[in-house]
């Protein structure tokens, strides 16, 4: 009936918001800013790893590794231990009420009243995140939030089913010669 959506608002943007509100603050103990920068792409990725982690159990550990160097150029060995209720949910907590209130805009504008909503199938990686799952349950105690599927799974069926509605038709436009053959591709959709 309707779509709706922000493309920031995902685990890229958690990654971040972990990073900047958690990580770094405890790094700048020990690393200077430059510092910080130079591995900026590397500390996402370890951010990524304990958000992964951390909708998989209730704490994780972050572990630099001796990949930054300290004030005084001595590799940095820290590990911190993060916690899913401590660390993680308090910076979820902005983004679940912003999906809450898109998820209900979209069914204002489409005239559905959450209570004729029987099921909800969650799409993408962020929506592995037990907060999600445990805020829209609270939402909409009356909907089913299927858990079973795999969001990642859920993606790529849609677009498989997105792409499979669309009438394609691409025709070649080479240039002639004596042994090119034109060739024209086109299906119908399939929904």
């Amino acid at each position: 009936l309707n779509h709706q959506g922000l493309h920031t608002l995902g685990g890229r943007e958690i990654d971040s918001l972990l990073l900047s509100n958690v990580i770094n603050p405890w790094l700048q103990e020990f690393v200077a800013e430059e510092e910080l920068q130079r591995m900026h792409h590397w500390l996402l990725y370890k951010c990524q790893m304990v958000k992964e982690r951390l909708s998989q159990r209730d704490t994780a550990t972050f572990g630099i590794e001796g990949k930054l160097k300290s004030f005084s150029g001595d590799p940095v060995n820290e590990v911190f231990i993060l916690n899913r209720d401590k660390d993680l949910y308090p910076l979820l907590r902005p983004l679940l009420q912003e999906t809450t209130l898109m998820t209900r805009n979209l069914l204002s504008e489409s005239s559905v009243n959450p209570s004729d909503l029987s099921s909800v199938v969650l799409v993408g990686g962020p929506t592995k995140t037990p907060a999600l799952r445990e805020h829209l349950e609270r939402e909409f105690p009356d909907v089913v939030i299927h858990t079973r599927i795999d969001p990642m799974t859920v993606v790529a069926q849609g677009a498989a089913l997105f792409g499979g509605s669309i009438k394609k038709t691409v025709t070649f436009e080479g240039s002639s010669t004596e042994n090119a053959v034109p060739i024209r591709i086109e299906y119908d959709p399939i929904s």
